[in-house]
């Protein structure tokens, strides 16, 4: 199991429950550290059952409990460190000659001024032509004008020598995850 915190939130509680910090982001966002933290499920860990909590039931979680867990959460956030802006979405597309989409990213400008890449894709055959560098560096300069001052993403091992071809470098790794290769949160800054 794989999770973040940051320092103002829980990662005492999670380390009492076997997480193990596997990379940080420093500064963010800015005065703050951002801490990766990972479990392993198929290896003994210590145990810690807080007591008192028999008058507690655990139940599923609907959509709706999501959205109020997620504000929830997103309201404790804003108080330690407040947001200078809404998420800006800067997500672009590629089209060939014909108007076929060849290529895209999915990624923004987060409200602590980090800029994230949730993911990135070229089409096989369009591969080793620059269009990734092109759209990658086309997000940078947008994300930048936006205010941003570092890109946040993760990439695993066959996706890593692309990413720091271009500048990124690793601060996260999970070892083995997904079986017999790497995941790595990687940084950049602008």
């Amino acid at each position: 199991m794989t999770l973040g915190t940051f320092d103002f939130q829980a990662r005492p509680l999670y380390e009492k429950h076997g997480y193990k910090v596997v990379g940080n982001i420093k500064d963010w966002p800015r005065g703050h550290e951002n801490y990766s933290m990972m479990k392993r499920l198929d290896q003994p860990s210590p145990e810690y059952v807080p007591s008192k909590v028999s008058s507690y039931e655990i139940k599923i979680a609907n959509e709706e409990d999501a959205d109020i867990i997620d504000g929830g959460l997103g309201e404790y956030n804003h108080a330690q460190a407040p947001y200078e802006h809404e998420f800006i979405w800067l997500n672009k597309k590629v089209l060939d000659e014909d108007g076929n989409l060849i290529a895209g990213i999915i990624a923004g400008v987060q409200g602590w001024n980090s800029a994230h890449v949730e993911m990135m894709w070229v089409d096989e055959q369009q591969r080793n032509r620059g269009i990734g560098t092109y759209l990658l560096s086309d997000f940078e300069r947008a994300a930048k004008e936006n205010g941003a001052y570092m890109v946040l993403l993760d990439a695993l091992d066959w996706q890593m020598p692309f990413f720091e071809k271009h500048g990124y470098t690793v601060i996260g790794t999970l070892e083995d995850c997904p079986k017999g290769h790497r995941w790595c949160q990687m940084q950049k800054l602008l």
